[in-house]
């Protein structure tokens, strides 16, 4: 009886959480509604572009990225040549973008249906791991009040909520893969890894390579770690085949291996790495100081900051850095790791790994969207541990 009403409360408690998220999102859109209304207007789009910095050097019109995203996108679904547009990003998120245009014409509502599969996944990855609807709730719960993810689903369309939709459904797959051991999953795996390269600057693609390899290796698993190459290919052609605007436009892969090169160069000599960047992530979320490289100010506070940031963030470093410290200690004392220790392993060293690129680029509050929802995770994963033998 005793267990019953405990399983009860956990139950009401969990719906409870569900709840209170979707109601806060639900007034989020209801505040922001006309955004999501606003209709596509290409001749206006392409006017903004036509007088950006883009096309006019120093130009007192700049045209901001998710207006550049959503005209790009725009032009590529109708058939232009992917580089001659925004060709700094690989195409794949802006093709997303358009093709949401096209069939909606409306900007806003890509981002809303990709913040929403954030929450979809980061439920089903914690109830994966642990049965649990109550620590699936509370993830769901976290993600849905962090001010970045909020933001990214109210203004018009950016590819870093895109992106952190299939980095978790990256995770999703390797722990499927990992728990039913059917080599089908690596396909799936593959061609996940391949999208997420072709969203965005692929660098964070093969940092999430490294962290899968890496955790393998900690974890003994040597026969999946020799099977996690064969995503590789996979993944690249994956990534190729979303250029295929530019092999139709007479382009040969000579071409495509030069666009490749333009697009390190681009990111590696931008001017913006000369400034003194590194660890500024730092100063935003723990004290609210962006340091930019624009305007007047050097340093701005983000209006959406809060102090869940800071400790979300220190909670999610100190339990990463204790797990990895202590799966490598295992490893030398030849000891074996628990089931749920292990998955608090994977995001552990995503975070940790993440955090080191990040430490080296200028920062923007949006590209924190891959680091906090791993942050969620591994915070109710670590609860989870401690409690889930006694409540749920």
């Amino acid at each position: 009886m005793l267990k019953l009403i405990k399983s009860n409360k956990i139950n009401f408690l969990s719906l409870l959480l569900i709840i209170i998220s979707f109601l806060n999102l639900f007034f989020i859109i209801k505040n922001n509604f006309y955004k999501y209304t606003e209709k596509f207007d290409p001749k206006k789009y392409e006017l903004k572009y036509n007088n950006s910095q883009y096309v006019i050097p120093k130009s007192k019109n700049p045209i901001s990225d998710a207006e550049l995203y959503a005209y790009a996108g725009y032009r590529y679904i109708k058939g232009l040549n992917p580089i001659l547009i925004n060709s700094e990003h690989p195409p794949l998120g802006k093709y997303i973008i358009g093709l949401f245009i096209i069939l909606t014409n409306r900007v806003s509502i890509v981002s809303l249906f990709f913040g929403l599969l954030n929450l979809v996944f980061i439920f089903l990855i914690i109830f994966k791991i642990t049965k649990s609807y109550f620590f699936s709730s509370l993830g769901l719960f976290f993600l849905s009040f962090n001010t970045i993810f909020t933001d990214l689903i109210i203004y018009a369309p950016l590819l870093d909520i895109i992106q952190s939709f299939f980095v978790l459904s990256y995770f999703y797959i390797l722990i499927f893969w990992l728990k039913n051991k059917k080599n089908i999953y690596l396909l799936f795996l593959g061609i996940n890894l391949g999208i997420i390269a072709s969203i965005k600057f692929y660098l964070p693609t093969i940092l999430l390579f490294i962290t899968t390899s890496f955790f393998l290796l900690l974890i003994k698993e040597i026969k999946y770690l020799k099977k996690i190459v064969l995503i590789i290919p996979i993944s690249i052609i994956t990534y190729i085949s979303t250029y295929f605007k530019f092999f139709l436009s007479g382009n040969n892969f000579i071409d495509f291996l030069k666009s490749q090169k333009w697009i390190f160069n681009f990111w590696r000599f931008n001017s913006l790495n000369e400034a003194n960047i590194k660890g500024n992530f730092l100063d935003l979320i723990l004290f609210n100081k962006w340091h930019v490289w624009w305007g007047n100010q050097k340093i701005i506070n983000y209006e959406n900051w809060n102090i869940f940031w800071s400790l979300s963030f220190l909670l999610g470093v100190i339990f990463s850095s204790f797990y990895i410290i202590k799966t490598i200690k295992n490893l030398l004392l030849n000891k074996k790791n628990n089931n749920l220790d292990i998955w608090i392993l994977l995001f552990s060293l995503w975070i940790i790994n993440f955090c080191f690129y990040i430490y080296f680029i200028p920062i923007y509050p949006r590209y924190l969207i891959l680091l906090y929802p791993s942050i969620y995770i591994v915070i109710v994963l670590f609860f989870a541990k401690i409690l889930i033998k006694q409540y749920v």
